[in-house]
Formats: structure tokens, C-alpha cells, sequence
């Protein structure tokens, strides 16, 4: 097999008279993971052969208004992935004795049962870190042209076998949104029951055919508890799932998660696994970043340092917290870093057209996606490191947009980071 050409990092090279870091040399300073990367795809599949894929379904957990839950993973095998399946009913009701009340739905419902997902490992490193629709947007993102249901009145509608909600004693009224409504009406004086089932897929690899996260836990000296905080589901605001007048009230709800496990057997030989449980797959968010202002540049993120960055993701809300079209409200999203280089400074418009035509959707509300590695890519380039941007390497690297003049501050919006960290998790 050939080995790969050099050390080279898209987009690294710094001008003259540029900043240059500290350079450090291995993976944990920016170098390549293995002397040759190309050898990532091929260890991956004689893994694969060597071991066998497991699931494991956990016992169901309840998710109570406004409270947290949480389970742990098993001790066993080497951990792929957490798929999750939401399922139950939420009964909220109309208070006023002769008038119809409207409940709003944000275009993120269901999703926004789930505030925070967050799996933590032996206590101290973070895995994963995200609000459910952004994770959501991550699980399309890596099964690309898969998840949405093709509509022509609704593009970002999921398909039905991912994500349902059906209510009784009350109306869900069409309109955007991942469910394909966008309002439930309750009559005067009556409750209404809202079914709701959604799933998520939590990865702990980068892909399924590139096996780098693996979690050990084949060791009865390690855990991993994965915390899901639920909202609040009735208010007035649209940080609440069901969000109207102070009319509405919950009545009572029993919604439960049902964890299933996906890990991999363990080969008695570690060379076939130490190198992809020595590099971690981590999915970080960075919530409630402030917008103070329209114009150009208004959104500065300083992108944090020291490990690979696969992709990032941006959600925008206004001023009332409402889930924004992103098209509409920021144009020229982009990286700078070393001080002059720029990745990817393309108008919103060349963005979101190149994104449609790779993964055949679009994003839904209030997301924007910079995908600098594609890493659905499945035509042999799935372990070219070139892909990857080298924070390592980066000089005060930040995420810039600007914010459109109709665009109601002061705004926030959340950036989840997709990443790569050597020896992020400690192997006992």
C-alpha cells in the first residue's frame, strides 16, 4: 500500500509574515494519527472481521418534566454507539371555560423535550454534549440523502419512522417544522393528548466504516452515564416545548427512553483496537452565545484549540428564543484563523446549494452546517487527514457571520463542535 505524501493539513499554510504557534509534534500536537492514515481504513476492516457487532437494549427510563434522568452504559465490549427511542404522551390543558387556545410548536418539536444529552466517561472526559436537534442534525449528516420524508410543502419534514406525534382531543395544525406541524389547537375547557415517539442515533466513531472513538469499556473499573435533561413542556416562551397563553397547563405525562447499546466484541489482540480507542470522537456544544447587533461579522465564536475539527454546527434564534431561517438572516459564514486564512468563505446562498446537492436535504430550521470534512464521503477518501481541520496548528481561530439587517437582537445562537482529541480518554 502506498503511504501518504507528507504531513499536510488543508489550509494550514501560514502566509508570509503570518502568525506561527508553537509547533508539537505527534498526534497530540497536530501531527498525523498514524504514520500512514490511509492504514485507518483498512485496520478498521480487519477489525471488523475480527469482532462481531452487539445490541443491547437497556430497561426504559423515564424523562419527567423539568427533571434530569440518568442510566449508565454496560461494562462491555467496545462502545460504537447509543441509540435512543422517546416514546409516551403528554396531556396539557385548556384552562379557559369558552375560548380556543393555540398551542405553538417550535420547528425543533419534539426534539426539544431533550435540552441537554450529555455521556461523560470515568467522571472526567466529556463525549458528548448537545441539545437532542442538534444531535439530530449530526445522525442526518452522517447517513446522508437518509431521514427526511420527501415534501413538497414541508422539506425538513422527518420521515414518520424517525419522528411521529399524533393528538387527541385537540388538532395539530400543518405547517414547518420536523414533525410537518406547526400548531396544536385545544378546545375551551378540554384536554388534549399529544403522542410523541422520535429517535436518535448518539455515535461514539467517527464513521461507521472508520472506527476512530471506540469506546473500552470491556473493564469493570470504567463507567459512562449518560445525563438527558428534559424541558420544562408547558410554558409561555419558546424555550417550551408547548408554548401559548398562561391558559395552557400540564396535566401529566409519561414518556420514557429506551437505550439500546451498540458495541463491538473485543479481539483478544489490542493491535486490532488501540488505535481507535486511543483518539476520541467528541461532539461538544457551546450554547447561548450572544448576537448584540446586525452587520457584518456580528457573530464571532472563538473556536477553541488543540484537537482535529471535523465539522461544526450553528442554531440561530432572534430575540423572542425563536428558531430562525438561517438563509434569510446571515450570509458569508466562515473560519479565520492564523489571522488571514479563511476556510470556506462562500455567500449563504453557494453554501446552502453545495450542502443540498451533497446530502440531497435541507437543513432544518435554525441550522447551518460547516461541514469542512464530508464525512459521508465514501469514495476512498474517508481517512485523508487533509480533511480535517488541525486546530493544533490554528492561531486564534474564530467562526465568523454576518447577521442581516431584519434580524431581531439582541439574538443567541448555540455552535456544536464535531471533533477528534488524541488521548482524550484515559484507558485503565
Amino acid at each position: 500500500m502506498a503511504g501518504q505524501m507528507g504531513n499536510v493539513h488543508r489550509g494550514n499554510v501560514v502566509p508570509q509574515g503570518g502568525v506561527t504557534p508553537n509547533q508539537v509534534g505527534g498526534a497530540v500536537g497536530g501531527g498525523m494519527i498514524m504514520p500512514d492514515t490511509l492504514q485507518l481504513q483498512e485496520m478498521s476492516d480487519i477489525f471488523m472481521e475480527n469482532s462481531e457487532q452487539n445490541y443491547l437494549q437497556f430497561s426504559s427510563v423515564p424523562l419527567v418534566s423539568g427533571q434530569t434522568a440518568n442510566f449508565n452504559l454496560q461494562t462491555v465490549g467496545l462502545g460504537e454507539g447509543l441509540e435512543l427511542l422517546i416514546d409516551g404522551w403528554i396531556d396539557i390543558r385548556n384552562t379557559h371555560a369558552s375560548l380556543v387556545e393555540t398551542v405553538n410548536l417550535q420547528p425543533d418539536f419534539p426534539y426539544n423535550i431533550l435540552r441537554n444529552v450529555t455521556l461523560i466517561f470515568n467522571g472526567q472526559a466529556t463525549l458528548v454534549q448537545a441539545s437532542a436537534y442538534d444531535l439530530l442534525m449530526m445522525m442526518i449528516k452522517r447517513n446522508v440523502k437518509s431521514g427526511f420524508a420527501r415534501s413538497i410543502n414541508h422539506a425538513a419534514r422527518l420521515d414518520r419512522r424517525i419522528c411521529e406525534v399524533t393528538a387527541t382531543s385537540g388538532t395539530l395544525v400543518n405547517g414547518p417544522g420536523l414533525t410537518g406541524f406547526h400548531q396544536l389547537t385545544i378546545p375551551a375547557n378540554t384536554t388534549a393528548r399529544v403522542n410523541v415517539r422520535f429517535y436518535l442515533d448518539l455515535s461514539f466513531v467517527l464513521r461507521k466504516d472508520l472506527l476512530i472513538g471506540l469506546l473500552p469499556m470491556a473493564n469493570t473499573s470504567v463507567h459512562a452515564n449518560v445525563e438527558l435533561m428534559v424541558a420544562p413542556m408547558v410554558g409561555t416562551t419558546p424555550d417550551f416545548p408547548f408554548h401559548g397563553s398562561a391558559n395552557l397547563s400540564l396535566i401529566g405525562s409519561n414518556v420514557n427512553v429506551t437505550p439500546v447499546y451498540k458495541f463491538w466484541a473485543m479481539p483478544k489482540n489490542k493491535v486490532l483496537y488501540e488505535q481507535f480507542v486511543n483518539t476520541s470522537y467528541v461532539v461538544t456544544r457551546f450554547a447561548n452565545k450572544s448576537i448584540p447587533a446586525v452587520g457584518e461579522k456580528a457573530i464571532s465564536f472563538e473556536v477553541p484549540i488543540n484537537f482535529w475539527l471535523v465539522s461544526a454546527l450553528m442554531t440561530v434564534r432572534n430575540q423572542a428564543r425563536t428558531l430562525v431561517d438561517v438563509t434569510a438572516n446571515l450570509n458569508n459564514p466562515h473560519l479565520v484563523y492564523n489571522g488571514t486564512i479563511s476556510v470556506d468563505r462562500s455567500p449563504i446562498a453557494v453554501k446552502t446549494a453545495r450542502d443540498f446537492i451533497f446530502y440531497g436535504l435541507e437543513a432544518p430550521t435554525g441550522h447551518l452546517i460547516f461541514d469542512y470534512a464530508n464525512t459521508g464521503n465514501l469514495h476512498g477518501n474517508s481517512a485523508n487527514m487533509s480533511k480535517w481541520l488541525n486546530m493544533y496548528q490554528a492561531s486564534n481561530p474564530v467562526l465568523y457571520a454576518d447577521v442581516m439587517a431584519g434580524f431581531t437582537v439582541p439574538g443567541s445562537y448555540d455552535v456544536t463542535l464535531e471533533r477528534l482529541a488524541p488521548n482524550h480518554v484515559q484507558v485503565i
